[in-house]
């Protein structure tokens, strides 16, 4: 079993130098590539090598409210970041 299969969902930061049509393009192939998978895909969010940047530590556990409320809510570290 390959982590896609156990995972619950993705999330992928803003790639890091990229232009707006290499934007485009990883984002598409994200799409292709996950298309088979049921869970949520939280993208071009503000945390990796990117700036402005949101920390998020190592062994962080968090939960992706996929609904009305666009919350991303770690547990670990009693901290919440709203994504808009």
């Amino acid at each position: 079993m390959g982590v896609f299969e156990r995972a619950r969902g993705v999330i992928f930061g803003i790639p890091y130098r990229y232009t707006k049509e290499m934007k485009k393009e990883f984002f598409k192939l994200v799409e292709k590539r996950l298309s088979e998978y049921d869970f949520p895909i939280l993208a071009n969010v503000n945390f990796g090598h990117t700036d402005p940047i949101i920390t998020i530590p190592y062994g962080s556990i968090g939960e992706i409210d996929s609904g009305e409320n666009s919350w991303l809510k770690f547990m670990k570290g009693n901290w919440r970041v709203k994504f808009f």
